[in-house]
């Protein structure tokens, strides 16, 4: 009786070792351990290019950096992480800009109250 319960318990394991083998679960996965490139100043389209990392993406205002390029990224290079990381990025949507209202012949009352 108590070989049969220790067998069941062996196909068991197999059983589910098997199942959790073929799975694509990331968390069984390994990745090999690559380098994180410096992604600040490229576009987002250069970073999905530079190799296999997964990216979270944040699109922001700023003044400081052109439409469309990375600001910055969590974690930050350089350092080693696993191929297939999450990468956070932030991506410049450029200089925020809203249109002037006409405020020709309003007076400093109105033209505050309106603004």
């Amino acid at each position: 009786m108590m070989t049969l319960a220790v067998l069941s318990v062996l196909a068991a394991v197999w059983g589910i070792y098997r199942i959790l083998e073929e799975s694509e679960n990331p968390l069984l996965t390994n990745y090999p351990d690559v380098s994180l490139p410096n992604f600040v100043g490229m576009t987002e389209m250069q970073a999905r290019q530079e190799g296999d990392f997964q990216f979270e993406v944040e699109y922001v205002y700023n003044d400081e950096f052109e439409k469309d390029t990375i600001i910055a990224q969590k974690p930050t290079a350089p350092r080693t992480v696993k191929g297939n990381s999450l990468v956070m990025i932030k991506v410049s949507k450029g200089v925020m800009t809203s249109e002037m209202p006409d405020l020709v012949d309003y007076n400093r009352a109105e033209a505050q109250a309106i603004l």
